[in-house]
């Protein structure tokens, strides 16, 4: 948690904040961000007590804001079916991490400017 002089910030409301992510998309990655590899919609839905629904439509933002990878499986009766992973930690941390960086040189300007 940080500590600035008017409020408390914590780690998941600048992941939130930096990436435009709803509570429900924030747990869905974590989940993901959890042990297990790779998981279906089924399982992350069961595991969490969410509707498939919600769980989709929280996978498609993960999936479109570039949080999360989709890999097809085939499956061994024919069709396929799809296992969601999120980003490696190492990749997500760098990224958080360049988006702060970003934050402080914006700040730092606009206190000058000031």
């Amino acid at each position: 948690m940080i500590d600035f002089a008017c409020k408390k910030i914590d780690i998941a409301d600048i992941i939130m904040c930096s990436h435009g992510l709803s509570r429900t998309e924030y747990a869905v990655f974590m989940a993901l961000m959890g042990p297990g590899g790779l998981r279906s919609v089924s399982e992350i839905a069961a595991s969490m007590g969410l509707e498939r629904t919600t769980v989709q439509k929280a996978l498609a933002a993960l999936l479109s804001k570039k949080l999360t990878q989709r890999r097809q499986l085939n499956l061994s009766g024919g069709g396929y079916a799809y296992r969601y992973s999120a980003l490696p930690k190492e990749v997500f941390r760098a990224g958080l991490i360049a988006t702060i960086g970003g934050w402080h040189k914006k700040a730092t300007e606009e206190i000058a400017a000031f």
